[in-house]
């Protein structure tokens, strides 16, 4: 953070639209090693949280009908967010192994809402299996699923499951990821990558959006990743939690 503030010609200058190019090529590489997920900087969406990415995605969604699937009990803070944009948000039941295909096809949706990782309810991650079904179903019904990736590395007692993004071939996911588990949540820096087409919409119309993350926070959270302290600090939290 230093040295950044010590740029004066960086931080005298509006952020990029999409995030710092720094950050975002950082963001590809350590998503792919740490969480299997396939992304190039590109393809990579940078704002001050889950939220505000949110409020992007909005937009699309809406092209797609006005409802979200969502297992119970719901992530309460993109609840909030996808209702403020007019959206109807399905609380669907699930099972040991996640959320009810069953009810998934006859709520009618064609977007869904999960933390294949770590299920709001249980904790657990989604087996292989139901995530290669909700996959299946994404391609059939022309749906996304959003996968929310939060905590997705921090697990204790065995190897993390890679993101269910890596398993994509057909471009129906877009994954979020963010820091607040990992650093502090004081650092209001989220992600998301898109698939291909809605990354080329994105570009296509990004100069009206305007960079919700500060941009000395993302050029110390880019040199951060790419001197290997995230990475450092992700084994180091994972014997604490697992002592805890």
């Amino acid at each position: 953070l230093k040295e950044d503030l010590h740029n004066q010609e960086v931080i005298a200058a509006y952020g990029e639209h999409q995030g710092e190019p720094e950050l975002r090529e950082a963001l590809a590489e350590y998503t792919h090693s740490v969480r299997g997920v396939i992304a190039s900087e590109s393809r990579i969406v940078v704002g001050a949280g889950t939220q505000p990415l949110l409020y992007l995605l909005a937009g699309w969604f809406r092209q797609l009908g006005a409802q979200i699937a969502m297992e119970q009990p719901g992530f309460p803070q993109a609840i909030q967010v996808l209702q403020d944009c007019g959206l109807k948000v399905c609380l669907l039941p699930g099972d040991q192994d996640g959320i009810s295909l069953e009810a998934l096809e006859h709520s009618g949706a064609r977007i869904l809402y999960l933390s294949p990782s770590n299920r709001q309810q249980t904790g657990t991650p989604i087996p292989m299996t139901r995530r290669l079904a909700l996959l299946e179903w994404a391609r059939s019904h022309n749906g996304r699923i959003l996968e929310d990736d939060y905590n997705g590395e921090l697990r204790y007692t065995t190897r993390p499951i890679p993101s269910m993004q890596g398993l994509d071939s057909d471009g129906t996911i877009i994954y979020l990821g963010s820091f607040s588990k990992l650093l502090l949540p004081s650092v209001r820096i989220g992600y998301m990558v898109l698939p291909p087409d809605l990354a080329e919409e994105y570009h296509q119309k990004a100069w009206g959006y305007n960079q919700t993350a500060s941009k000395i926070e993302q050029l110390a959270l880019a040199r951060f990743i790419r001197e290997g302290h995230l990475e450092r600090q992700l084994r180091k939290l994972r014997k604490l939690y697992a002592t805890k």
